[in-house]
């Protein structure tokens, strides 16, 4: 209600301009946390993460 008092007519594209940049955002930060998880990891690490069939999180705790 208050982008529609603030942009008028074009509310509704701004809106989906706003949630489409929020959506890039969200999806950017999670592929960031994904690869410093990944790329802090050796690849013996990540062989044994395998063997003991758990996630880089939980390895990253155990380990850490």
């Amino acid at each position: 209600m208050s982008k529609r008092e603030e942009y008028g007519e074009v509310a509704r594209i701004e809106c989906l301009r706003i949630l489409a940049c929020s959506y890039v955002m969200m999806v950017l930060a999670v592929m960031f946390f994904f690869f410093s998880c990944t790329l802090s990891l050796f690849p013996e690490n990540m062989q044994e993460d395998k063997e003991q069939n758990i996630s880089i999180l939980s390895y990253l705790a155990n380990h850490f």
